[in-house]
């Protein structure tokens, strides 16, 4: 059964899904979970366009049916926030997620700029999104905690989809 709505949380009116702890993710190609043990990997902060808050996960009742409804509701806002992103970045606005900005150029990670043609690869391990230039190695590459950054999914999407334009 996916989830389109909550009580009081519709989808299509969430502004925000923050997760922390992340399943592993590279060139937006699934490697495996962060747990090993079967508990829930992510906790979960979603905002609602007026501001209203739920938090759940691990941090709360640390049940794994916890971490099931988290991936349904991201499943079911990230439609909505990937468009609102690519229109903006297609109307040559930045489209900012906490410390990283992406526009049509390139990506900024806090005040580090690189540009899309230097990109190898941008993916997420150990709870932590690394933007890497060719050949680079993940110590020499750019770094910031997923904690910190808001929809990390319409990220990676929305940076997969200005590389390739």
């Amino acid at each position: 059964m996916r989830i389109r709505q909550l009580r009081l949380f519709f989808c299509n009116a969430l502004d925000t899904v923050n997760s922390s702890l992340p399943d592993t993710f590279s060139n937006l190609q699934l490697l495996g979970a962060d747990s090993t043990d079967g508990s829930p990997s992510s906790s979960y902060t979603i905002t609602r366009d007026d501001g209203l808050k739920a938090k759940f996960g691990t941090l709360s009742l640390g049940h794994p049916a916890e971490d099931d409804l988290g991936r349904e509701i991201t499943d079911g806002a990230l439609p909505y926030q990937l468009k609102r992103a690519q229109e903006d970045l297609n109307a040559g606005k930045d489209v900012s997620f906490g410390k990283i900005t992406l526009n049509a150029q390139g990506i900024k990670v806090m005040s580090h700029w690189r540009p899309w043609n230097e990109i190898e690869k941008i993916f997420l391990e150990d709870g932590m999104l690394f933007v890497l230039k060719h050949g680079e190695l993940k110590l020499l590459g750019l770094s910031v905690a997923v904690i910190v950054i808001p929809d990390v999914y319409t990220l990676l999407l929305l940076a997969e989809y200005a590389r390739k334009k």
